[in-house]
Formats: structure tokens, sequence, C-alpha cells
């Protein structure tokens, strides 16, 4: 009697799970039975899915859902891999110092997969080889008139792009050569190269090593603040850099360690009324810098930032403030500093960046050079109009390198805005405006430059894209060699392989 009461139990137990079958297969999903998956999508919002399972099959295996690693090629060669902000990571939801912010473009999705080239595999390594071929007209007019360059250009841009594909110990690179060629001013022709390689380590969430080094030929454009006009062709010289960063991030304390080297190596000149050799070794120096940051959650989406650098210039040569009849020799050394602090904001998943304002100073070792000091600040927001638009603000107030002989140094402000728009999958179009503000702590030289550009980028398939741009850019007050007018139209086609 008892085994037969048994065996009811046992029967009506199996009934019963046999009956409650289907609403059990509703509420399979990935990972744990009764969990539902969240797949992130744009501006970091999240959705949910469940999985049906079929008639008289088996559940599917549980699937972890796990970042994946940052591939670096896109819809364009990429500059080398820096770290991403995860929108929709709770770890990862605030922003570090805009510098390693995604590009706008990873931000908002970029050109469609079906228009991203493919890189070249060799084992582990990927390739991205291309070339840009650019042809246009530019209108060049200084009030000096020294360096007026007006007619047709021809630019043509091999690059290089690699990565080894490994998501731990990541290794990337660039190599660059640009060659850009003046049909009515051949001795404003340029060619420049450029090299980094960089290695990174680890996990933002726990400690992420990153070492960055680049060797740089490059040269002076005619419309560069720090041209000098006299010359008969363009100042160049070699840049090289070396740099360490070691940072973590937490909403408790996030902490960030950097040091830097920069050398700049100044090539001799040509005077070109007279033809004598312009020394340019005064211009020649290393910049050693150790900055700090630290951030702190107070909310979610915001969290205060400050941040510290103290920097050391040595300059190759002494510098003449005086007259080659009455010289004035001094050492142009310093030691400088910058303290900011501020927010890191990401509000509604739509708007974020980073708002600082501090103190900065350049003490000179040679009394008779003017210290600099000042209001110093940093802006940098990018709001999220939609999935194909976006706008950025940026704006800062630094203390810049000099060419002027009575100053090696002076106060920059600039403001830039940027509006981007995917008009469709694989067609981007790019409005800016920026303003320029250079203090030389100099009576009668504080000039100021404000431009426009614009831009688009076609991509026709995987391996060819079409690129057009057009600027424009003037620069008044100051001495007479800071005022120009600036206007260039230029049209190319990359071709990646």
């Amino acid at each position: 009697m008892k085994s037969t009461t048994r065996i009811a139990k046992g029967v009506g137990i199996v009934a019963t799970i046999l009956m409650s079958a289907p609403a059990l297969a509703q509420t399979i999903t990935y990972g744990k039975i009764g969990e539902r998956a969240v797949a992130p999508t744009w501006g970091g919002t999240a959705t949910s899915r469940t999985v049906q399972a079929q008639p008289g099959a088996a559940p599917p295996p549980p699937v972890i859902l796990a970042p994946q690693p940052v591939v670096p090629f896109t819809s364009t060669p990429p500059q080398p891999v820096i770290i991403q902000p995860v929108l929709n990571d709770p770890v990862t939801r605030f922003l570090p110092l805009l510098d390693d912010m995604a590009s706008t473009q990873a931000l908002t999705g970029g050109i469609a997969p079906n228009y991203r080239p493919r890189p070249i595999r060799i084992r582990s390594l990927r390739l991205q080889p291309s070339v840009t071929v650019a042809g246009g007209y530019n209108n060049l007019s200084t009030a000096d008139r020294a360096s007026k360059t007006t007619g047709p250009v021809a630019q043509i841009t091999p690059e290089l792009n690699f990565d080894n594909g490994d998501a731990v110990n990541r290794i990337s690179g660039n190599l660059r050569y640009t060659a850009t060629r003046y049909t009515q001013a051949r001795a404003n022709d340029m060619n420049t190269f450029a090299s980094s390689l960089r290695y990174e380590r680890g996990t933002p969430e726990l400690v992420l090593l990153r070492l960055h080094g680049s060797a740089n030929r490059e040269m002076l454009s005619r419309v560069d603040i720090n041209n000098q006009p006299e010359t008969r062709e363009p100042v160049r010289y070699w840049q090289y850099l070396g740099e360490a960063d070691l940072s973590h991030r937490s909403p408790i304390l996030g902490w960030r360690l950097n040091m830097a080297v920069d050398r700049k190596l100044f090539s001799p000149s040509v005077d070109a009324q007279t033809g004598a050799i312009v020394d340019q070794s005064r211009r020649s120096h290393a910049r050693w810098s150790v900055a700090g940051l630290a951030t702190h959650q107070l909310r979610p989406g915001i969290e205060a930032v400050v941040s510290v650098e103290g920097n050391r210039h040595y300059y190759d040569a002494l510098r003449n403030l005086g007259t080659s009849a009455n010289p004035i020799v001094v050492s142009a050394n310093s030691v400088g500093y910058e303290a900011m602090a501020g927010l890191n904001v990401q509000l509604n998943r739509r708007l974020l960046g980073t708002i600082q304002a501090g103190y900065m100073a350049q003490n000179f070792e040679d009394a008779r050079i003017q210290n600099i000091a000042g209001l110093s600040y940093k802006v940098d927001l990018l709001y999220l109009l939609s999935k194909q638009s976006n706008l950025r603000l940026s704006a800062r107030k630094k203390i810049d390198e000099s060419s002027s002989y009575a100053s090696p140094g002076r106060r920059r402000t600039n403001i830039d805005l940027t509006y981007t728009h995917d008009i469709r999958d694989n067609w981007r179009v790019t409005v800016s405006g920026n303003y320029d503000y250079f203090d030389y702590m100099i009576a009668g030289r504080q000039p100021y430059g404000y431009g426009a550009s614009a831009s688009s980028r076609i991509s026709l398939n995987r391996n060819l894209s079409l690129i057009t741009q057009a600027g424009y850019y003037r620069r008044d007050a100051g001495l007479t060699q800071d005022r120009l007018r600036y206007l260039t139209v230029m049209q190319g086609l990359e071709l990646v392989f």
C-alpha cells in the first residue's frame, strides 16, 4: 500500500514538471535561468532579450556578456588605440580627462560595418596600409607678403597602421609620410614623416600601463604662429616623444600618473633676402613633465577631478634679447606647473566631458625674461544629439611654446566648436569653427585668429573613400608678421589595402 502511494506521488511530480515546461522555456535567457540579458546599444541604454527555447531542442549554454577587445581598424586608419570609456558599464561610467576619451566616431557608431576596411592578417599581426592622394587650391597672404603662396597644391600620404590583436598585451603603431607640393611656390614644399609605437597592458578597472614613443620629422606650416616668414623654406625640426602612463578607474577613487619627455631639434634655415644661415638652435629644447590626476564619484554621472602637472624646459643654446650691436644673452630654461580642479560629467547618457579651472605659471631662471602666470582652464564637452549627430565644444587656456626672441613662452587661448553628422551609414559631414588668442606678455603683441572649416567623407566601399575639405582662417593684430589670411580647398581619395 505504501509503495503504491509513493509511485502515485512520483507520477504527480513528473506530470507537474512536464506541464510547467512551456512556462519555463519562456524564461530561458543568456546566463542563468530567470536573468535577462542586457544588450548594449548606442548612447549607453540597454534592451533586454529573452530567448525562446525551440521544442525538442536542448537549452542553450550560458553566455557571459563580456566587453570585447577594441578593434583599432575602423572606417579610417586611426591613431594607436586609447582607453575607451564604456558608456553602459557601471564600473567605468565616469570619464577621465577627455584626452583619453574615445573618438566621436566610436561613440556614435561610425561607418557601417560593411564599409569598414578589413586588415591584412599575418598570424596575430594585423596590418592596415593606405594611401591618400589629394589636390586642390590654397591662397595664403601675409601682411608682409613674405609667405604669400597662391595656386594649385598636391599632396600624397602613404600610411601603415598595425597591431598585434592581443587584448591583454596590446601593441600598436603607425608609420606615415606626407609630401606636399605647391606649383607656384616650390620653396614651401613640405616633406614630413611620423612614426609611433604604443604598448598597453592591463585593464582600467585594475591597473592599466601604457608606454608610448614617437619620432617625427616635421616642418612648420606657413600658417603656424611659430612660422618665421623671413626664411626661404619652412622651418624643419625633429620631435621625439617618450611617455609612461599608469592609471586605475574606480567610482570611489580613480587615479592616473604620467611621465613624459618631449625633445625638439630644429635645423638651420636660410634667410630669403640675404641667403645667410639662420641659426635655430635657440629653439631646440627638451621638456620633462610629471602629471597626476585623481577622481572621486560624487553621484552617478558626476565626479570631482583634480589634476596637477610640473614641468621643466632645458634649451640647447642661449638667446639674444637685444641686437647684434648690443647683445643681451640670456638662458630660457624654466620651471612650470599647472593645477586644476573641476568635474567630469556624463548626464542622461548624452552629455559627457570635463570642466576644469585652475592656475598655471612658468618661471624662468634668468630674471631678465618675464615670468608667465595666470588662470588656466579646460573644457571638453560632447553632446550626442542623436545616433547620427553630435556637437563638441573644446576650450583651453595654457602656456605655449613661442618662437619669439624676446619671450620663449606665451599664454594661448583656443576655442573650437565642431558639429558632426552622419548623412548615411557611409557618409559623414563635419563643420567646425575656432578662435585663437595669443598673449606674448609683450606690449603690442596680442594677435588673435578665427576661422571655419568643413569636410565630407564618403566611403564608396570597404577600401575606397572620397574626401573633401575646405577652410578659411584669418589672424589679425599683433606684429606685421602675425597677420595673415588663408583659404584652402582640397579633394582627395583614400585607398585602404
